[in-house]
């Protein structure tokens, strides 16, 4: 038994850790002192590591694909299936385009075509430059099969990612705005300007943003997308506008992202340290007060600040990211 405390702090109410019963159906629960009920005595290949290089690659560049296998029956064969995602063509994970639209290749280890060396148990494939286009979402998943026919396709059955993936992207387009449009005059923000904070993408169907973020019959309804930060893609997030009342008043919202168990954000300070602890739902401020039109930006500034004096003065409060969305 584990004794937990009651809710005034004393001790009271008990847990009871007991066996399985016989109408367990089998291969679940423990199996103490004797063979583990998950034993298989011809398991499918074990991939240890995927890559992709580069990283972020931009436009016309190849990506080496590269995967470590191993298993004692010898490996068949490995082949990589990849999916084409184009800008204004988002396909989300309930389409039923996702099941379908995949092409496959095969990888191999055989010191040719982007495999670095033979025969080290790391299978790798080329995919063309040509494949590499300015804001293309390349997703991809590996299967492999042994000599004795079992097959493993990575990521797992049970991952709520159901593929890895890595975005083109060449760079961003310098901005240009006024304060007043039409009254004030236009200013230019070049790169120096704009590379200062970092940048995320958000990647959905246009329809799936403006029934989020402009028709209230659709608040806090979840929709699905995907978001890009440096060298990560977060495939598969769900966003939703959040906020109450002022929701819909200003037309600049604020964001809800929930990202998938096992593939949280990993966040960073100001200064590019990562952050102890990963982000299961961001939420993101508008910068902006739908109520006073004039005080535009201000509930940002206001914020930010009270949080870091109480950070100084040692009171908790929430860490704040300044980005690019």
């Amino acid at each position: 038994e584990l004794i937990h405390p009651s809710l005034d702090g004393r001790q009271g109410g008990s847990w009871r850790l007991s066996a399985p019963t016989t109408d367990v159906p089998p291969k679940v629960g423990p199996t103490p002192g004797a063979r583990n009920a998950t034993y298989d005595d011809n398991p499918p290949p074990v991939i240890t590591s995927v890559q992709h290089q580069p990283t972020t690659p931009h436009s016309s560049d190849p990506v080496v694909i590269s995967a470590a296998l191993s298993d004692p029956d010898g490996i068949k064969e490995v082949k990589l299936e990849y999916q084409i995602v184009d800008p204004g063509a988002y396909v989300r994970l309930s389409d039923a385009a996702y099941a379908t639209g995949w092409v496959s290749v095969a990888m191999h280890d055989d010191g040719q075509g982007g495999d670095a060396k033979a025969n080290d148990g790391t299978y790798s494939v080329t995919l063309d430059g040509s494949l590499a286009k300015h804001r293309r979402l390349m997703r991809y998943r590996i299967t492999a099969t042994d000599g004795q026919a079992q097959t493993l396709r990575v990521p797992y059955a049970d991952d709520p990612q159901p593929n890895f993936a890595y975005f083109v992207y060449d760079a961003v387009p310098a901005w240009r705005g006024a304060s007043q449009p039409g009254t004030t005059p236009a200013q230019d923000f070049g790169l120096d300007v704009l590379y200062r904070l970092p940048i995320y993408h958000l990647i959905a169907q246009e329809t799936d943003v403006i029934n989020s973020q402009y028709v209230s019959g659709y608040e806090s309804q979840h929709f699905w997308g995907t978001v890009v930060e440096g060298n990560t893609v977060y495939d598969h997030i769900e966003f939703e506008n959040r906020g109450e009342y002022s929701v819909y008043v200003s037309g600049k919202n604020k964001w809800r992202i929930h990202f998938q168990r096992g593939h949280e954000f990993a966040s960073r300070d100001d200064f590019g340290r990562a952050r102890k602890a990963r982000i299961r739902t961001m939420n993101l401020s508008a910068c902006a007060t739908p109520w006073v039109p004039p005080n535009r930006g201000m509930a940002c500034l206001d914020e930010s600040v009270a949080f870091r004096l109480y950070e100084l003065a040692g009171v908790p409060a929430p860490h704040m990211n300044y980005l690019q969305f």
